[in-house]
Formats: C-alpha cells, sequence, structure tokens
C-alpha cells in the first residue's frame, strides 16, 4: 500500500521498463525466498519484502495499459484487468488449499516462479519506455510521513476487530499516527515542498 503512490516517481526514476522488470524479478525471487524460509519470522520478513516488490506491479500494469491500448480500447483492457483482479482472490484460496493439501505449504509460494520468470522476459524485453528515465528529486519529509500515515491506518483497520477497536493502545496509537501522519504529510506537500 505504500509503494502504490510511489510509484510514479520510480517509473520516472528508473524507467518503466527498468521498475517493471525489478519488481517482477524481485516478486519472484522473494517467492521462491518465502518457500523456503525456516522460520516464522523470516517467513514474516519476506512477506514484507514481497509486498514492496508487489505493491508496484498493480500500478505499473495499470499505466502499461492505458499507454498500450487505444483510447477505444482502454475500457475494455481496464475491464479484463478488473476481472482478473476480482477472479484472483476467489481462486487463489481454493488453489491454495489445495496445493497446502496435495503438495506442502511451500508450493503457495513456488506456484509464483514460473509465470513470475515468464513476465519478467516479456516485460525486460518488449516493453518499451514512454519517456526516458530521467533525475527526480526526492521528498524525503513526504515518503517518512505518507509511510507513518498509510502504515497507521492499514495496521487499525487489519487489527481493530481483532484487538477490540479503540480499547486496545496499539489501535489507538495507530490510529494517532495515521491522523497526524496524514495531516502532516497534507500540510507537508501544500507548505513544504515546491
Amino acid at each position: 500500500m505504500i509503494v502504490i503512490p510511489l510509484t510514479p516517481w520510480l517509473q520516472t526514476r528508473f524507467g518503466r521498463r527498468q521498475y517493471f522488470t525489478a519488481t517482477v524479478i524481485g516478486f519472484t525471487v522473494v517467492s521462491a525466498l518465502c518457500g523456503m524460509s525456516g522460520s516464522i519470522e523470516a517467513l514474516i520478513a519476506l512477506r514484507i519484502l514481497q509486498g514492496l516488490f508487489g505493491g508496484g506491479l498493480i500500478a505499473t500494469a495499470q499505466a502499461t495499459l492505458r499507454d498500450t491500448f487505444t483510447t477505444a480500447e482502454v475500457g475494455l483492457s481496464q475491464g479484463i484487468f478488473a476481472v482478473i483482479i476480482l477472479v484472483g482472490p476467489i481462486i487463489a484460496p481454493m488453489l491454495g488449499g489445495y496445493l497446502v493439501d496435495a503438495a506442502s505449504w511451500q508450493w503457495i509460494f513456488f506456484i509464483n516462479i514460473l509465470p513470475g520468470a515468464i513476465s519478467a522476459i516479456i516485460v525486460a524485453t518488449m516493453l518499451r519506455n514512454p519517456t526516458e528515465p530521467e533525475s527526480a528529486g526526492v521528498d524525503t519529509g513526504g515518503i517518512v510521513l505518507l509511510t507513518l500515515a498509510l502504515g497507521g491506518l492499514q495496521f487499525m483497520l487489519e487489527e481493530g476487530e481483532r484487538r477490540d477497536w479503540f480499547d486496545s493502545p496499539s489501535i489507538v496509537i495507530a490510529a494517532a499516527t495515521a491522523a497526524i501522519g496524514g495531516l502532516a504529510f497534507v500540510l507537508w506537500e501544500l507548505f513544504g515542498t515546491r
């Protein structure tokens, strides 16, 4: 969630093809490492890293579709993309359950290796940058504040029900972090940057 708003800057800085290739390769390699992890701590750390790579995939794929298809075809391409995004979470638990039952839990990660390798080759060889990469300044303050705001909000929404919402000190801290970080981010972007 935190990487998605940074994706346009990363594409500008490194080039869409280079960034998309790196995210596909990174997601695939980390998927393999998740399957080979030997402890829950390692698996959690690798899943965080997998999320960092995976966050750039959706936004970059949509930007690529928008630039690849004509104006008349963009709606169709976005519709097909939306169907895939909706069908994936429906099929994944069933497929994952089958893989865990028929093979082992590692295969819920190993299944990404072949499609990831094929995707990386296609993206690296066939995708073209719409513009050349260019040096772009880094808004470090904005990135930190955005990370605090989105991280706090995500933790609050995911863990709130399990932890009895605002009766839990961790949820109160997460909500305060999200609110203060979000307000500070808006103020920073309005008045603290060029």
